[in-house]
């Protein structure tokens, strides 16, 4: 399948799969959790996706093309330390345990390892 869109990458996918279960599942967290860390995983899971998306526009400069990659990286993996602050706090290790294996395990590995086979300005992007 050719890739013409960010939309159509694999990583990309995962991220706005996982950013959707971050919202319907912090939809029962806490409630004094509103105004912190439940609104900090919220734009935490949003901006994966933003910043892939950059990364896609930029993809012809290899340098900025990076960059947002690492910012989306950055981005995954605060998703992962919010949610061991919530299980600390207050989430059910249920959910927990859900939360981190459908969400930070499938996208942050996708940002680092050899699924992206890319090469910044090459037209042939595989995430």
């Amino acid at each position: 399948m050719k890739i013409r869109q960010h939309t159509d990458l694999e990583v990309y996918r995962k991220g706005f799969d996982a950013a959707m279960l971050i919202f319907w599942a912090s939809k029962n967290f806490p409630k004094e959790e509103t105004y912190s860390l439940t609104d900090q995983i919220r734009r935490s899971s949003r901006s994966v996706c933003a910043n892939l998306a950059e990364a896609w526009r930029k993809r012809r400069y290899k340098a900025a093309f990076i960059a947002k990659l690492s910012d989306a990286e950055s981005e995954a993996d605060q998703q992962a330390s919010i949610l061991n602050n919530l299980a600390l706090s207050s989430l059910s290790p249920g959910l927990h345990v859900s939360l981190s294996l459908h969400l930070v395990v499938p996208v942050s590995p996708c940002l680092v390892s050899p699924c992206l086979h890319l090469e910044a300005g090459d037209e042939r992007h595989r995430v």
